[in-house]
């Protein structure tokens, strides 16, 4: 046993092909033999739980987007919906989570917004927002993730700040974390302080923690099955349970999180293949790691189904992907040819779609305010055909764009969608605004983006010379490279092109390659310094 090391028992490693120190083949944070290794592991997650955190507390709040307050309303439906359940008081035939709608007021097309809102700094589309929740008997139009809305609610802290939303994600992401780095042999505390130290003020990882989203839970799905396809035998039996339950739940959090997941398990399953890559014994980790995704399915399934009487992976979801195909321009092109013959819900809705697909559905004339639930519910049903139907039509144009968009979208990995300048404001029970505060700390994200813009260059640059260089570590590599270009596929494909997409994922390549470098100049020193024969 190595008294050194943290939270592993280390028997007889694998031979790596540089150097000749070990590497943890059973990384355990839980073994009632090893309390030293349990003390050790804390220790190194509340450090790294430090460093993810600092950003929600050193302004005293995290980062918003303008999505929190749908996730944070859904999370106040559903949380009321099951406690009225409970006490008998839901009437059978309504649905778990009410969206309110409002009547046409005199100002922003709405309801009038009150005059403590107005006063208080809170900008046109917040008010907007705020005006919705004057008529509780709208019928659902679209919602959010159902378990992420939850999390919301229930973790929003004081005065609905969302900073133990916050720390939860920084909690999550740092566990995952301290468990990746110590698989890639940092196994002394001097290199891992090091390569935490990097992790927390170098990378997007603290920014995206502290995120009101759920972007940092997709890093989270991509480093826990990444683990569990290339070392679930060398997990502890606890730690095993653990990484299982937060895939399950990283998954759970976004439809996007899953489809990387699944391309993830397809890489997996291809490298299985060959002898150079691995053999028919991995397919047992597969089947281990899609044990997670289908019982992840099958929550949101249920939960859909609960709600809304619709078993979806994305249930009452807003047609985005529909938004986007328009934005690109075959998905335009179809619709004007289509529309007279086939008489979409969508072209008497929107004969005229904006060119954006934000616009398209959250715009001031957008389908989530000009369509009815029951054309909602239409255009959801013909989403699936009429994106098909457009890559039948324009097969090269939609390649090309989507090319084009996801090209662009591995290269956007920036804080700029992050909203420090904000803060929550409470208005009525489930109900939260977004209000202009300090933009000094508009300052500090973009001083920090120079830094992790470099970093996560360089780590870029060095990759080809990591798959060359750590060659036992090639199929960690090469699912977490994978995952990487799922996501910017994914999301420049099915929604936008934006840096949160890329930035909330992109943190896990720097992280990888310092520890991989740590671990390499840690066993090269100690090889110089040991006394010979």
């Amino acid at each position: 046993m190595n008294d050194r090391a943290s939270v592993r028992v280390v028997v007889p490693a694998q031979p790596s092909f540089h150097g000749s120190g070990t590497l943890p083949d059973n990384i355990d944070g839980a073994a009632p033999s090893n309390g030293r290794g349990r003390r050790s592991f804390c220790l190194r997650w509340l450090l790294l739980l430090l460093l993810f955190s600092w950003p929600a507390v050193l302004f005293k709040h995290p980062s918003y987007f303008w999505d929190i307050v749908g996730y944070y309303k859904h999370g106040y439906a559903a949380v009321s919906a099951v406690e009225a359940q409970l006490s008998r008081r839901l009437p059978g035939d309504r649905p778990l989570i009410q969206e309110p709608r409002t009547s046409p007021g005199p100002e922003l097309g709405h309801a009038a917004v009150p005059a403590p809102i107005a006063a208080t700094g809170v900008t046109r589309a917040a008010a907007t927002m705020a005006a919705q929740a004057s008529d509780p008997a709208k019928q659902v139009r679209g919602a959010r993730s159902i378990f992420y809305s939850v999390i919301v609610y229930l973790f929003a802290g004081p005065n609905q700040t969302m900073l133990w939303l916050a720390l939860l994600q920084a909690l999550a992401a740092s566990f995952v974390t301290v468990i990746l780095i110590e698989r890639l042999g940092v196994v002394e505390h001097g290199p891992f302080i090091a390569v935490a130290l990097v992790a927390g003020l170098a990378t997007t990882a603290p920014w995206y923690a502290s995120f009101t989203l759920p972007d940092v839970f997709a890093a989270t799905g991509i480093a826990g099955l990444a683990l569990l396809l290339t070392s679930a035998g060398r997990l502890s039996g606890y730690l095993r349970v653990a990484l299982l339950l937060l895939v399950a739940v990283s998954i759970s959090f976004h439809a996007s999180h899953l489809l990387v997941g699944i391309a993830m398990l397809l890489v997996a399953g291809i490298a299985a293949v060959p002898r150079w890559m691995g053999s028919g014994r991995q397919l047992g980790t597969i089947a281990l790691a899609g044990g997670a995704l289908l019982a992840s399915v099958m929550a949101v399934g249920v939960s859909g189904y609960v709600a809304f009487g619709e078993f979806s992976i994305a249930p009452k979801r807003y047609p985005l992907t529909l938004a986007r195909v328009i934005e690109l321009g075959p998905g335009r092109w179809y619709l004007a040819r289509s529309c007279p013959v086939r008489r979409y819900q969508i072209c008497s809705v929107m004969p005229d779609p904006p060119q954006y697909a934000a616009d398209i559905v959250f715009g001031p004339k957008g389908l989530r305010d000009v369509a009815t639930p029951a054309q909602l519910d239409r255009i959801r049903a013909e989403e699936v055909p009429i994106v098909l139907r457009t890559f039948a039509a324009f097969p090269r144009e939609m390649i090309a764009a989507t090319a084009g968009a996801s090209m662009q979208q591995l290269g956007r990995f920036g804080l700029r969608d992050l909203m420090i300048d904000q803060q929550v404001r409470a208005i009525r029970p489930g109900m939260i605004v977004l209000v202009r505060s300090d933009p000094a700390g508009l300052n500090v994200r973009e001083r920090f983006q120079l830094i992790t813009d470099a970093v996560t260059w360089l780590s870029i640059v060095f990759l080809p010379l990591a798959y060359w260089y750590f060659r036992s570590e090639r199929r960690l590599l090469l699912l977490v490279t994978a995952a990487l270009i799922a996501n910017a596929i994914i999301c420049a494909s099915l929604s936008a092109v934006a840096d949160r997409y890329q930035g909330r994922v992109i943190w896990l390549l720097p992280v990888m390659l310092c520890a991989l470098g740590a671990s390499r100049l840690y066993r090269s020193a100690d090889d110089r310094t040991a006394p010979a024969g």
